[in-house]
């Protein structure tokens, strides 16, 4: 049913307009989000629902419906104040038709789930330049930034990044990058000094290595190494992440991941009501539960996942456990060692990293 045939229905029935809220995709129909729905979710007062001689059956919450043909009306989820006025009916706003799709959870509706957030909350959901791990070269390594005006946050700078900021463009009308670094494996900073030399000989980009100064070592291990490669500290700026004056504000904190090496994960605030978790690679399930806790209904967390067992990264079975159904189109997996794991994640309703 297109909009005119949802009005029509409704009309047709002759339902109570102030009793009754249109929920779902026929709310999505009306509001010119999609273009047709299969049937018509209604949600009314429990008066209103007791005077229907309609069909009875139990609804997708596990509770009794009626319906008559391609309407089905519950006595849940009627909140008069989630609403928009169309033609004289009410229709559930876009924040309700998300709590309550995120509340069902079906995968049928991804994607709607997905560009509702979109829609409503991401002013600059990060993107990615890869999602694979070390060894899974199609999907290049995984890195992530935002760009806003002229500058640049940049998450890590594996083996493949920095081919992918040229190939994308994403280098001109740039002042200022700064840049993120979870630990240093290849696939996390095997190009960040060609990346450096680049911009400091061809460029007049300022560049910001961010670091936790209370974690002395961090500092310490990326001067070494880029020092190492050619890269002198003159080149590029060490910035502590209290000093940072940006569109963002970035916290760290130590994560487990491997025992060889310091790993960090990341806090971005982007506005008030937006920050992003991006845990990098770990195996640190309690971190992983803990900032689940925090999350507020625009957040999100972007962490690895592998779908075997690891003694170095999160596994998706042990983390399947412990996220509840509403929140997995909050939680973005990436660095992925195969296909198969892109495959399972989005069957558990978990929201897949993908480049751009």
């Amino acid at each position: 049913m297109n909009r005119e045939e949802i009005l029509k229905t409704l009309d047709k029935y002759n339902l109570n307009k102030d009793e009754c809220i249109i929920l779902s995709g026929a709310s999505l129909v009306a509001q010119g989000i999609t273009k047709n729905t299969n049937d018509i979710d209604i949600a009314t007062t429990t008066n209103f629902y007791n005077s229907l001689n309609w069909q009875k059956k139990i609804g997708a919450l596990g509770k009794e419906i009626k319906f008559i043909d391609n309407l089905e009306i519950s006595n849940n989820l009627y909140e008069p104040e989630k609403v928009v006025n169309i033609n004289g009916y009410k229709f559930a706003n876009l924040d309700f038709v998300l709590e309550v799709k995120e509340m069902l959870f079906r995968l049928k509706d991804k994607n709607i789930i997905k560009n509702l957030r979109n829609q409503l909350y991401n002013k600059s959901l990060l993107n990615f330049l890869g999602t694979g791990d070390m060894s899974n070269y199609k999907l290049k390594n995984t890195s992530a930034y935002i760009k806003f005006d002229k500058t640049m946050l940049l998450i890590d700078c594996g083996m493949t990044t920095y081919h992918e900021l040229l190939k994308k463009d994403l280098l001109n009308n740039l002042d200022e990058i700064y840049i993120a670094i979870t630990h240093t494996h290849p696939d996390h900073v095997g190009s960040l000094t060609a990346l450096i030399l680049y911009l400091h000989f061809g460029t007049n980009v300022k560049i910001n290595v961010i670091v936790n100064k209370s974690f002395y070592e961090q500092e310490n291990h990326l001067k070494n190494l880029l020092k190492s490669q050619g890269a002198n500290e003159n080149y590029y700026n060490f910035i502590d992440i209290s000093e940072i004056n940006s569109f963002f504000k970035i916290n760290s904190k130590r994560i487990n991941h491997c025992p060889e090496l310091d790993s960090y994960a990341y806090e971005i605030i982007v506005d008030d009501e937006t920050t992003y978790y991006y845990l990098g690679d770990n195996n640190d399930i309690e971190f992983y539960q803990n900032t689940l806790l925090k999350l507020r209904k625009n957040d999100y967390i972007f962490t690895d996942i592998s779908n075997k067992k690891s003694n170095v990264h999160l596994n998706l079975y042990e983390i399947q456990k412990c996220t509840p159904l509403d929140k997995r189109s909050q939680i973005y997996l990436m660095h992925f060692n195969e296909e198969d794991t892109i495959v399972l994640a989005n069957e558990l309703g978990f929201m897949v990293a993908a480049e751009e």
